[in-house]
């Protein structure tokens, strides 16, 4: 296949937004273990009058549920579903550079592309069942009120669509296999 530059800017585009990703999801797990070395600190500050509510502001969130999820551990935990969110965002780009770096060169009807848009389609449609687990861990261990759940049917409908793109690799890969043969 012949080089394109769009390709090149797409590959380019899909590192840096994987890379960032991956940043996130190292910034929310040091940000975990901040949290858990200096909570009893927290609370602490809290209570003594260094800060309080007016100095604390977390949407929906009551304070002291916010300071109490804090000490026993529960608010720490709650971020792990958004480590997991930043995982699944930073390896769909990461497939879709490997997608748009080999088309370059190769044929882009490949077992390992076929792979890679099928893991893209599963990685986005975990991305929404990540964010219902996200607000239910969230609601459960902080202690939110008035959860509002938010998931966008683009994100389930990218997902199929990358499954259907996949089965179209496939069958392609399968003519560039006979085709191949032939030669």
């Amino acid at each position: 296949m012949q080089k394109s530059n769009l390709r090149n800017i797409t590959a380019v585009m899909a590192k840096i937004i994987e890379v960032l990703s991956w940043i996130g999801a190292v910034c929310i797990v040091l940000s975990m273990i901040v949290l858990f070395a200096t909570r009893d600190m927290i609370a602490e500050a809290y209570k003594s009058g260094a800060f309080d509510s007016q100095s604390i502001s977390v949407t929906g969130v009551d304070s002291e549920a916010f300071i109490n999820s804090l000490t026993n551990g529960s608010g720490i935990v709650a971020l792990v579903p958004f480590v997991f969110f930043c995982a699944l965002s930073a390896l769909i780009f990461r497939n879709i550079y490997k997608v748009f770096q080999k088309a370059n060169g190769d044929s882009p009807f490949s077992e390992a592309n076929v792979k890679r848009i099928k893991n893209i389609g599963y990685y986005a449609l975990a991305i929404p069942v990540s964010k219902i687990v996200m607000y239910a861990v969230f609601a459960v261990t902080v202690g939110i009120n008035n959860l509002n759940i938010s998931i966008s049917l683009s994100e389930v409908v990218f997902g199929l669509v990358a499954l259907c793109l996949a089965q179209y690799f496939a069958y392609g890969a399968e003519l560039q296999r006979e085709v191949d043969g032939l030669l």
